[in-house]
């Protein structure tokens, strides 16, 4: 009985093989996790809004860009600022002003274009938007003195 194989030896060796092979070509690929390569103008995007958005800027009662050092649109004091809730007097300091010359009270590099719509007056600064500009749009309120009206700020970067 020289040269006998067992056919159960030859079909455990071809299924053992294969189960290697499968598993060591599908493993590492179930094990390696996608990951999104983070997209730098998003990030500094989102976070320009929240500065816009949730700090009064510096120093905290600015009411025109001359007094202003850093940008900040919402209503607030040195100590207690008031998130969602935009001052009439620093968004109208901004109207009709050109975008670029805002950057230099920012710490951000992009370029951008503020819009704030409200239901008594539309704001802006100026400046042409590129097909390639990305748009945040955040809701709130524009306090005019003890009036609060509803309100939209679009932001766009590029």
């Amino acid at each position: 009985m020289k040269g006998y194989m067992d056919v159960d030896f030859v079909l455990a060796v071809i299924l053992f093989v294969t189960v290697y092979s499968l598993l060591y070509t599908m493993l590492p690929s179930m094990t390696i996790s996608f990951r999104e390569t983070p997209d730098p103008i998003a990030t500094t995007s989102a976070y320009f809004s929240d500065e816009l958005m949730f700090t009064p800027g510096i120093p905290a009662n600015w009411t025109t860009l001359g007094q202003a050092t850093r940008l900040g649109l919402t209503y607030g004091t040195r100590t207690i600022s008031y998130p969602n809730i935009l001052d009439i007097n620093k968004i109208a300091s901004i109207d009709g002003q050109d975008c670029a010359t805002l950057r230099a009270k920012t710490d951000v590099t992009l370029n951008f274009v503020i819009i704030v719509e409200s239901s008594v007056h539309n704001y802006s600064c100026s400046r042409t938007l590129p097909a390639t500009a990305r748009l945040i749009e955040r809701v709130g309120y524009v306090k005019n003195s003890t009036n609060y009206y509803p309100a939209k700020m679009k932001l766009w970067t590029w």
